[in-house]
């Protein structure tokens, strides 16, 4: 009975099933109140080290200092999500600014919108080349203390990634899912439209998805142990010169 229940409460339209009655508004966060983010799932592997130095909501605002650390191949970084069924559009309001100044000082220092397929691991279970997301992220790339965009895609562990300029301060960030397609999009608070940047196509990605919030700094001391990925992933960068400070204003969902 509960398997026919299960079925019946799903809707597939583009190959994508929808649970129905989903509530948007309350997956969303303006953290404002400490108790609401409780809610929100931190992805921690068993065995592994932690990838984030702290992430603390206080007076509206979400603020995560990472470790040095990076979301490429099989390295993980840091997550904080929900797990959303069928289409969604994700937006998020981000400001990424270095520990002591207006922008990072260090490379790959970013902060955005995650998207990952679910995968149940442990350090003991843990296999490479099996991992599919994608992010879009604002902060500092490959030119530090410059503000840019990093868009990232990992089919199977491969990671293909574009960098564009971006703005300094606070953004508005958006993925919207249609099926298999995933749009991302940026604004600035006193723009009226929202700016296409990037456009997936991910037959592969299941209904179930992994949704939230990254931030991540310092490639070039993760480098060091690249591509290491279960030395790095279980011990962590082998030192830590992690440069961000990632503020988070709000974080909404929708259909």
């Amino acid at each position: 009975m509960k398997a026919a229940l299960s079925l019946l409460s799903l809707l597939v339209l583009g190959g994508v099933a929808h649970a129905q009655g989903t509530d948007f508004s309350k997956l969303g966060d303006e953290f404002n109140d400490s108790s609401s983010f409780k809610s929100w799932k931190n992805l921690q592997v068993a065995g592994w080290a932690d990838k984030w130095q702290s992430a603390t909501p206080a007076d509206g605002v979400l603020t995560i200092v990472p470790l040095s650390s990076g979301w490429y191949e099989d390295n993980f970084g840091g997550l904080l999500y929900r797990e959303i069924e069928g289409d969604f559009s994700a937006s998020a309001r981000i400001r990424s600014k270095g520990t002591n100044g207006q922008l990072p000082q260090t490379l790959f220092s970013l902060a955005g919108i995650f998207v990952r397929s679910p995968r149940e691991v442990t350090a003991q279970t843990w296999r490479r080349g099996q991992e599919n997301w994608l992010f879009f992220s604002t902060g500092c790339a490959d030119k530090a203390g410059v503000p840019q965009f990093e868009l990232k895609n990992t089919a199977n562990s491969v990671s293909k990634l574009e960098i564009r300029p971006a703005a300094t301060g606070w953004i508005q960030m958006k993925i919207t899912r249609r099926g298999a397609n995933f749009q991302l999009s940026a604004k600035r608070d006193d723009d009226t439209e929202w700016t296409p940047m990037k456009s997936f196509t991910r037959p592969d990605m299941p209904a179930k998805l992994q949704v939230g919030l990254t931030a991540y700094s310092d490639w070039n001391s993760v480098a060091k142990v690249y591509p290491n990925y279960e030395r790095y992933n279980t011990q962590g960068a082998p030192q830590n010169n992690a440069d961000l400070v990632a503020e988070v204003d709000w974080i909404r969902f929708s259909p």
